[in-house]
């Protein structure tokens, strides 16, 4: 599982829920459900907090849970999502493990 932290201590992700936004939040490497394996440093984004809050808003609405796909619609796209929104490299591709309970966390400064 990836995640995203930017402006804080919390990692942002995505996963399945029968209803609601798929979107949810942890503190930095404390979620139970799986193990945390490393942080990686993609780089600065432009965005304010206040514009990294609004881009939250929009992703929990576009990223409802009932829509997760293992394949085609998973944590890793909403990660590179959220990156490219942010304006900072995708998650590498050395990260992208499906279906094994570790977590990464991408860092945007």
């Amino acid at each position: 599982m990836n995640f995203v932290q930017v402006y804080g201590n919390d990692e942002w992700s995505y996963g399945y829920c029968e209803q609601g936004t798929g979107v949810f939040s942890c503190p930095s490497g404390k979620n139970p459900m799986y193990t945390y394996r490393e942080k990686i440093v993609l780089g600065k984004t432009d965005c304010t907090i206040f514009m990294v809050n609004q881009i939250l808003r929009e992703l929990s609405r576009e990223w409802p849970g009932h829509t997760y796909d293992l394949l085609s619609k998973n944590c890793n796209h909403f990660c590179d999502v959220l990156c490219d929104r942010l304006g900072v490299p995708k998650i590498p591709g050395k990260t992208i493990i499906v279906g094994i309970r570790v977590c990464v966390c991408v860092y945007v400064m």
